[in-house]
């Protein structure tokens, strides 16, 4: 668990309670994500409500992390089901929990994810070709005759 908010001591007792104290680390918020990134096998992101296009989705998948999401938004741009990582439909548990087994229990497949989530952002999401193609598109918008 990544950041610091009103529930952070509520669920530091719940990962206690539940016995994932081992499993479960919490880190403060960071300017530098990417030492959090390279200690993560996926980054999940549950989320029930409106979303753009998550910076921490974007943010994970240029370290090579896979992600599960939920289906909501712009994720489904950046998240290829069974391929960058999963995408599940919002408040599903039983579809949340089982696309994490799913990333745990092939290694081979696990590391095929890597590779693509970290091609897709450095081939459509870095800075470069997005500035292109803003640059382009702005160019089109004055050069109408």
């Amino acid at each position: 668990m990544v950041g610091d908010g009103p529930d952070e001591k509520k669920l530091k007792e719940k990962v206690a309670a539940q016995g994932l104290a081992r499993n479960v680390s919490f880190f403060p918020f960071t300017d530098e994500p990417n030492y959090v990134f390279e200690r993560l096998d996926m980054t999940v992101l549950p989320s029930l409500y409106k979303e753009g296009l998550p910076n921490v989705l974007l943010e994970s998948m240029s370290m090579g992390v896979p992600v599960i999401s939920s289906n909501i938004g712009g994720v489904p741009e950046i998240v290829l089901d069974g391929e960058t990582g999963y995408l599940v439909e919002p408040g599903d548990k039983s579809a949340l929990a089982d696309a994490i087994k799913k990333v745990c229990a092939n290694q081979n497949n696990y590391r095929k994810m890597k590779g693509e989530a970290r091609r897709l952002i450095e081939n459509h999401f870095d800075k470069a070709t997005q500035f292109g193609k803003f640059n382009s598109h702005f160019f089109t918008l004055i050069n109408t005759d």
